[in-house]
């Protein structure tokens, strides 16, 4: 007998899991979406370079300033972010050199810094 998920109850389970793949997508969409509204509340939801203040968080990027000037994108998962995010929220504290900028501005940085 098939064991369904305990949420949606249609779905089939993950193996070693509660819950089916759908379930916990919606799960982690939401966290993901509920932890970068912390950290852009927390950052002042203003752009740094241009000073754009938006209601949409999509609208920002996070970035870490290194004593280089701007960080390259370092190609890391947005799983490994996520968990980045997650000690930050743990510990209530973004470090001092994670900066938010509009999307458009970390586009502009970066194809400044090739």
């Amino acid at each position: 007998m098939v064991k369904l998920c305990c949420i949606c109850h249609k779905e089939p389970r993950i193996p070693d899991n509660s819950y089916c793949l759908k379930c916990v997508r919606d799960y982690r969409r939401k966290r993901n979406q509920i932890l970068k509204r912390w950290a852009v509340d927390k950052l002042g939801r203003k752009c740094l370079r241009c000073g754009l203040i938006s209601e949409h968080d999509c609208a920002y990027d996070f970035h870490h300033k290194n004593g280089n000037g701007w960080s390259r994108n370092d190609g890391t998962s947005s799983n490994l972010r996520m968990k980045e995010l997650l000690k930050w929220r743990k510990e209530d504290k973004i470090p001092e050199d994670v900066f938010l900028i509009c999307a458009v501005c970390h586009r502009i940085e970066e194809e400044q810094d090739i």
